[in-house]
């Protein structure tokens, strides 16, 4: 008997052993049987409800930057390929493709950098425009560029550079977009701040009332 053989074996006697176990309560003790399953569940249940939040929390709430036209943060890089990325495939939050060239996709807080902020790296003269958001970068001043290929992302690894703001995006539009999938925790995160750094725009209608306001508000900060 080879070793594959001897595996099934095993597998299959220990399936049948199960079997027997769960006959022996079922047919005999379904008293007891059912208080078991009843307690076992009853302890099952809590676990896999604070799993998720075990594995995936929020990152450390770091105080927002002032909005200033020269700013130093911290980066880092992601590509389209990624485990993070994968089922998003090449496109970012906006739906659209993720931009390579004469202008390059950035993630961050939309909060603190709103989608459509565009800026430049003093250090090697790319510009970049946010248009998507992750998980580990809401409430943090980390901006994630995108990179083509795992290669460049590699090598880019986490750099604090010099930025220079080239425009400001909307926060409106960004909290519209949000709104759509606020049933996650880091995208209601960034809700909460959009409205605590933005008080003068109304949330609970569908457009701007006064956008000379926001901009101004935008500006100062």
């Amino acid at each position: 008997m080879n070793h594959q053989e001897l595996a099934a074996l095993k597998r299959a006697c220990f399936q049948k052993s199960i079997k027997k176990v769960f006959s022996f309560f079922e047919n005999s003790h379904q008293e007891i049987f059912y208080c078991f399953l009843k307690k076992f569940l009853a302890l099952l249940l809590p676990l896999l409800i604070l799993l998720p939040g075990c594995v995936h929390q929020l990152p450390s709430y770091q105080e927002p930057l002032p909005q200033t036209p020269i700013q130093k943060v911290r980066t880092t890089a992601y590509t389209h390929s990624e485990g993070g990325h994968h089922r998003y495939g090449a496109l970012c939050a906006l739906g659209t493709k993720l931009k390579c060239g004469a202008i390059n996709s950035a993630s961050a807080d939309w909060a603190r950098w709103p989608a459509g902020t565009r800026f430049r790296i003093k250090a090697t003269g790319e510009v970049f425009i946010i248009d998507d958001y992750g998980f580990a970068l809401a409430g943090t001043n980390t901006i994630d560029l995108y990179k083509p290929t795992r290669a460049a992302m590699n090598a880019w690894g986490v750099r604090r550079v010099t930025i220079e703001i080239l425009e400001w995006g909307d926060p409106w539009r960004s909290y519209i977009l949000l709104m759509k999938v606020k049933g996650y925790r880091h995208v209601n995160r960034m809700l909460k701040e959009v409205r605590n750094f933005f008080p003068h725009f109304s949330t609970s209608s569908k457009q701007v009332r006064n956008e000379n306001v926001l901009k101004n508000t935008l500006n100062s900060r």
